[in-house]
């Protein structure tokens, strides 16, 4: 390529120079045609060659593709397990019914979910302190249902982290908070074990 370049900027300076011999003009044009001829022949072996191995490689990288893409299809699989494992798991305890029990792994989240209605003032607490070196209370999360109607109720999710195996009961009682006389509206019991 580069010869085919100093052919042509030799041509164009011939036009420009004084006028040569026509004679000295053709035998260097002829030179000039000869090493683009000889440059194309390269670039043509070449070009060849390098199709000879992309056919002879093709169906072997075709199938290294595809074994790749099995290998990610097999880690997008274990990594869906992984993710599923690390899921809090919850519970949802209908009231009135015996303990239910939650189970989680060490170091992950315990979730309790319960039905309320928070524009009634009801909203549930704790019916004893949770001091335990088995669990710690995060927090606690209402969630409205989507019904667009005014006043209606949603879910009441508590989570605990969970710190040492174990077990510990978890009593919730659902009241209103400046209702100090009055029994609770309702209450549920959760057992939280701790593997």
């Amino acid at each position: 390529m580069a010869v085919l370049a100093a052919a042509c900027i030799f041509i164009l300076g011939c036009w420009e120079q004084e006028p040569a011999p026509k004679g000295q003009i053709t035998t260097e044009i002829n030179k000039a045609a000869v090493e683009i001829n000889k440059q194309i022949d390269v670039l043509s072996a070449d070009l060849k060659g390098t199709s000879a191995v992309l056919q002879k490689e093709m169906p072997g990288i075709v199938m290294k593709v595809q074994e790749l893409l099995a290998e990610l299809q097999i880690l997008g699989q274990e990594m869906e397990k992984s993710l599923a494992s690390l899921e809090p798991q919850t519970a949802e305890q209908p009231q009135g019914v015996s303990p239910k029990t939650i189970e989680a792994s060490l170091g992950a989240n315990a979730m309790i979910s319960l039905e309320a209605n928070h524009t009634t003032g009801y909203s549930w607490q704790s019916a004893k302190p949770l001091e335990t070196d088995i669990i710690k209370f995060i927090g606690t999360q209402y969630i409205t249902t989507e019904t667009g109607l005014i006043g209606a109720g949603g879910k009441e999710v508590w989570t605990f982290k969970t710190l040492k195996k174990g077990i510990v009961e978890v009593p919730l009682v659902y009241v209103r908070p400046w209702e100090k006389d009055k029994p609770p509206a309702r209450q549920a019991t959760f057992v939280i074990i701790v593997k």
